[in-house]
């Protein structure tokens, strides 16, 4: 699809093409002028009437390369318009791009708050859990090892991100359900070992 400015372009292409015949058809007008020019000055009636000739031909040769030089001006001014035009109409696409995300942007950022307020509710009620298993006499480690590890989870969760915290070799990573899974089972084995026996006891 040719654009504006690939049209502006072509145009100066072809008017600097034109300059350059121009100036060359008058260089060889010249050439000819030499030529002729003692002669014509020495009473000879031929060369005088070829050098009129010629002169006639530099003087037409001259306004034409003088009204194609304004040509070539005018066209590098289209072009630089057209520069011009074509940049900012690249910034106002960006623009609109621009704004077209924005929507979702903003969704982007309250997804984000809700999942993160979310995440702190549920782990205030595991935390909860755990002091409750706390009293029973279950807890599965102390509340310091829960911190420990659930900041391990945290920090291992965001070190694919920008967001993350430190890098933590492989055997310092932790992941949310499985750390609390295994808490789990360890809790459920006493519970049912005690549960157990208790019935063998009755």
């Amino acid at each position: 699809m040719t654009t504006l400015i690939d049209e502006a372009r072509a145009i100066l292409v072809d008017l600097n093409e034109k300059l350059e015949a121009a100036r060359k058809k008058a260089a060889g007008i010249d050439v000819e002028i030499v030529g002729v020019s003692f002669a014509a000055h020495c009473d000879d009636a031929g060369a005088r009437k070829t050098l009129d000739a010629l002169n006639s031909k530099a003087s037409a040769a001259s306004l034409e390369i003088r009204s194609i030089e304004v040509a070539v001006s005018e066209a590098k001014r289209r072009v630089d318009l057209a520069t011009t035009a074509e940049a900012a109409e690249s910034e106002r696409e960006k623009a609109r791009q621009a704004l077209a995300l924005l929507d979702d942007f903003a969704k982007r950022g309250d997804q984000l708050q809700q999942a993160l307020d979310k995440f702190i509710a549920k782990y205030s009620e595991l935390t909860n859990d755990f002091r409750r298993l706390e009293l029973l006499g279950y807890a599965p480690t102390s509340y310091a090892l829960v911190k420990t590890n659930m900041q391990s989870a945290m920090k291992a969760a965001l070190m694919p991100t920008d967001l993350r915290i430190e890098h933590l070799p492989p055997h310092a990573r932790r992941d949310f359900r499985d750390v609390i899974e295994g808490w789990s089972r360890h809790v459920r084995m006493r519970a049912s070992a005690r549960l157990n026996k208790s019935t063998k006891a009755a």
